[in-house]
């Protein structure tokens, strides 16, 4: 079923277009299990402005143009773009994608025995809250993550063993948010998040008591790299709105509040990131390094690495 959100996404991309846009329906599907992909990502590659699937992996798009392109893409999966043309009318469009095989290269250890209870623990998950200092997410925009960069300072040989978000659970409504593990790359130049280590579309449920997550992802062994990792969370929640004159307001949410802490100096510690839609492209805001938000802001997230000697 679609929630309040989809319906008032739906709604708003068709007052976008003009009134001949055709409107489909489409389900992401597995190849090889023939079911349903949960909150992949349906967009346009050209505007990169989309929406997700639900959880059935049911969506409906509205086409403008007869050319226009249609991406689908999801954590784990290739990624597929489509013309509209290959889409019909009064039927269920269905979107197969393929699983993807992430090459995560090679580690090498000093021994080939881990030194038994040997794990550490890196990130801000621990540290002591900013004040009253709180991220919301469900904003205008489709899509909300949230990553923090946790660097290998100390040139620490291992794999990661479980990722851990500090979050204040929901306050309003019966419906659950959702959200996506994500453990990403780091790019070597451009020092933000690329492509995803995780290979499994991994969703857990918030609660009104999910204060503290610790998610096991040991059975992936993702080796934590000498340049380190990004962790985050792609959160699925809504908000009502209410629209008074020129303003527009948010009445009432289901979203978690994703609590901060303050660092004292950025170097070698990191940053956070959110992912937003800005000036026409889709790009990531540092909240770190003082250039929007006050300086020194993490989200309070981190991981624990099990290291070899």
């Amino acid at each position: 079923m679609f929630s309040k959100l989809h319906l008032l996404l739906i709604t708003l991309t068709l007052l976008s277009y003009p009134i001949h846009a055709q409107v489909i329906k489409g389900k992401v599907v597995d190849s090889k299990t023939n079911l349903g992909i949960s909150f992949a990502n349906v967009y346009n590659p050209n505007t990169n402005v989309g929406i997700h699937t639900d959880e059935e992996g049911l969506f409906y798009w509205s086409i403008q143009k007869q050319n226009d392109s249609v991406a689908v893409s999801c954590v784990g999966y290739k990624t597929k773009i489509l013309s509209s043309k290959n889409f019909k009318k009064d039927t269920t469009n269905l979107i197969f994608l393929e699983e993807l095989n992430i090459e995560l290269g090679e580690i090498t250890f000093k021994a080939k025995k881990a030194k038994k209870g040997y794990d550490v623990e890196l990130g801000y998950y621990h540290t002591k809250p900013h004040g009253h200092s709180k991220w919301r997410p469900g904003g205008i925009s489709k899509l909300e993550m949230y990553v923090v960069h946790i660097p290998n300072n100390e040139g620490i040989d291992g794999f990661l063993k479980n990722v851990q978000y500090d979050i204040d659970g929901f306050r309003n409504f019966t419906e659950r948010p959702k959200a996506r593990i994500r453990v990403q790359k780091v790019d070597p130049i451009t020092g933000l998040p690329s492509t995803d280590l995780l290979t499994e579309n991994l969703m857990i449920n918030f609660t009104r008591f999910s204060n503290n997550l610790e998610i096991d992802i040991s059975k992936y062994q993702i080796p934590f790299s000498k340049e380190g990792v990004f962790v985050g969370l792609e959160i699925f929640c809504h908000s009502e709105w209410r629209l008074d004159k020129n303003n527009i307001s948010q009445e009432k949410s289901n979203c978690p509040y994703i609590p901060n802490t303050r660092i004292d100096s950025e170097k070698d510690s990191g940053k956070s990131y959110y992912w937003t839609f800005h000036s026409g492209k889709w790009k990531w805001v540092c909240i770190t390094d003082g250039s929007v938000f006050q300086k020194g802001l993490m989200y309070k997230f981190g991981v624990t690495v099990t290291a070899f000697e």
